[in-house]
């Protein structure tokens, strides 16, 4: 029943993989997976993920998008 839902809701987010620890996790909200990164990688595919307020980074963190002008932060 759900899974239409999410579906629609997944159209409008681009998706958010974390590489840490030897596992990678799917995301489907960039500061969310920022929070859950710790010391990893966030690797973000072609689009444009908006930040709702800014945030701070307490532990190392490498951000990879998709190549220049694939991705943007805004």
């Amino acid at each position: 029943v759900l899974a239409p839902l999410l579906w629609l809701w997944r159209l409008d987010r681009p998706p958010v993989w974390v590489e840490a620890d030897g596992r990678r996790s799917l995301y489907m909200d960039f500061a969310e997976a920022v929070r859950n990164a710790a010391g990893g990688t966030v690797r973000l595919e072609e689009g444009r993920y908006l930040l709702p307020a800014p945030f701070h980074l307490h532990q190392p963190l490498t951000v990879a998008g998709a190549g220049a002008g694939k991705t943007v932060l805004g």
